[in-house]
């Protein structure tokens, strides 16, 4: 089994570890990383190297990390198969601060489910590397961010062999006066050939308060590829509450069936589905006693 053996990183070489490779979020990276070194979890940094050996199937789900800046790199071996996953819930006065580096070899496989939901603030950034051929990649995103909470994430998938495959995902609710980012980056490099990579951001908003940067990318070097990148924000809005309403539903009514149903085509068929669908569940409870 294996296990996270975290280390103390120093605080000067703390920032070194999101510099991603993706020119658009550096003035959000440092921003992020200032903001959580001036909150009271800003004196932890902790680190820990994780190798998955040849032909190895493995679930690393992410329940040690405490709260405070964590750092993860993980490799993976050629015809490695990991199931990544994370979620946050923290409690509300607490700030989280996560880095993920993956770098995948021949044939390996990296599938990830991270989900937010709780915390003051939490920022996330994945970095995915598919080195060698046939690699692939699947990420998962969901979060759902109420009252005045801010949760940034972002993704910077690199296909720099032949034949790879990435989907990147990611479906957010924010409500309140809740703040959400999800900038995520594809490239396909020159030595790509083959290639297939999509990337999709969806954000339903609740209320007109919310705010969201929707920001996919996508860099191609080569050609022989197939790629697409897409972002969509929409509003919870009377069109569809009239919708519910001629049948017989109440709004409150309305608006969860909505939001269960938006969120549920994120994470169903995952190993978190029944732990996402709880979160939601309590999220949505909380909406209704306001």
């Amino acid at each position: 089994m294996t296990t996270l053996t975290w280390k103390p990183i120093a605080e000067d070489a703390a920032l070194g570890w999101l510099d991603l490779g993706n020119p658009n979020t550096r003035k959000q990276r440092t921003a992020a990383y200032e903001r959580f070194k001036n909150s009271e979890y800003g004196s932890t940094f902790r680190t820990t190297h994780i190798t998955i050996a040849e032909n190895t199937t493995l679930d690393l789900p992410l329940t040690d990390l405490e709260v405070g800046f964590n750092c993860i790199e993980i490799v993976l071996m050629p015809n490695a198969h990991v199931t990544l996953s994370y979620v946050e819930n923290e409690p509300r006065n607490k700030d989280a601060l996560v880095v993920v580096k993956a770098r995948l070899k021949k044939g390996a496989s990296l599938n990830s489910v991270t989900g937010f939901f709780g915390g003051a603030s939490a920022s996330f950034f994945q970095e995915t590397l598919l080195e060698e051929e046939g690699a692939e990649t699947r990420q998962r995103t969901i979060f759902y961010g109420d009252e005045t909470q801010k949760f940034e994430i972002f993704s910077t998938t690199k296909l720099m062999a032949p034949n790879t495959r990435a989907e990147i995902t990611s479906k957010g609710v924010l409500d309140d006066s809740a703040h959400g980012r999800f900038d995520g980056a594809i490239e396909i490099t020159e030595e790509g050939k083959g290639a297939e990579a999509h990337l999709t951001e969806e954000t339903l908003l609740l209320s007109p308060d919310t705010r969201v940067n929707a920001i996919p990318g996508l860099k191609i070097g080569t050609n022989d590829v197939q790629a697409s990148h897409a972002a969509s924000v929409t509003r919870l809005d009377d069109e569809h509450l009239f919708y519910f309403g001629s049948r017989g539903v109440d709004e409150q009514t309305a608006s969860t069936l909505i939001v269960e149903g938006f969120l549920r085509t994120g994470y169903e068929g995952s190993d978190k589905a029944e732990l996402l669908e709880t979160l939601v569940a309590q999220k949505l409870a909380r909406g209704s006693s306001h």
